[in-house]
């Protein structure tokens, strides 16, 4: 990233508060955000200040003073420390997630450079569950995540991994699934509900009710071709 770039940050940005090293020199240091200067500039007494910080200082007043030593100066005679800043930029730091395990070292000017690529990078999960890990951890968090979209391996709908065992059980037309009445295996929804017909189906466990029974008779027979005959209700 060039020293252009960093200059495009928003403009209410304080100083770089960055991992130096080696530790930042004081006569980098911003005395008000205490922390490294930010487009810098130095008022007529010599000191230098981040633009914003100096800025926010002199607020509305016509005059400005000096945070350090309160001499005052009219905005006209303060001027940017280029020198200054560039030799900031040119400062060596840590990345931000050294802590994390990222070994990465470059001048500060890299910075936002090196973040975007960096594996120790905190992102969100892109399902929107709510979990933040990094970069590197993310591709595995992916592949568990509650949120993540599935394919039926049957029938091809895109629905929630977390609904994809109800999908099965109670919706695909596909998914093989046993009969509740005999256990036989592998019958889809539509061969299920012929399989437990009590005209046309095979299903030998099935009950077949009396078709007078609505007259009485509570006879009932279990299987196909009239076997298993129950003893009718006293």
């Amino acid at each position: 990233m060039s020293s252009s770039d960093v200059e495009t940050d928003c403009p209410t940005t304080l100083g770089y508060d960055a991992a130096f090293s080696p530790d930042l020199d004081e006569k980098y240091k911003c005395p008000v955000c205490l922390v490294a200067l930010r487009d810098p500039l130095q008022t007529v007494c010599g000191h230098r200040f981040c633009r914003v910080c100096l800025t926010r200082s002199r607020g509305r007043s016509l005059f400005g003073k000096c945070p350090l030593d309160k001499t005052l100066f009219d905005p006209s005679q303060v001027f940017e420390d280029n020198a200054v800043r560039r030799e900031v930029l040119s400062l060596t730091i840590k990345c931000d997630h050294h802590k994390d395990g990222c070994t990465w070292r470059g001048e500060l000017r890299d910075r936002e450079s090196h973040a975007s690529r960096c594996a120790e990078a905190k992102v969100n999960c892109s399902n929107d569950c709510g979990h933040v890990c990094s970069k590197r951890l993310m591709p595995t968090h992916i592949v568990l995540c509650p949120l993540r979209m599935e394919s039926c391996e049957k029938c091809g709908l895109t629905l929630l991994a977390s609904e994809l065992a109800k999908h099965h059980l109670l919706v695909c037309e596909q998914f093989p699934l046993p009969c509740t009445v005999c256990g036989q295996v592998e019958l889809t929804r539509p061969n299920m509900v012929r399989h437990v017909d009590v005209i046309e189906g095979d299903c030998p466990m099935v009950i077949v009710k009396c078709q007078f029974e609505k007259l009485g008779c509570y006879f009932q027979v279990s299987g196909i071709g009239g076997t298993n005959w129950t003893k009718p209700r006293q």
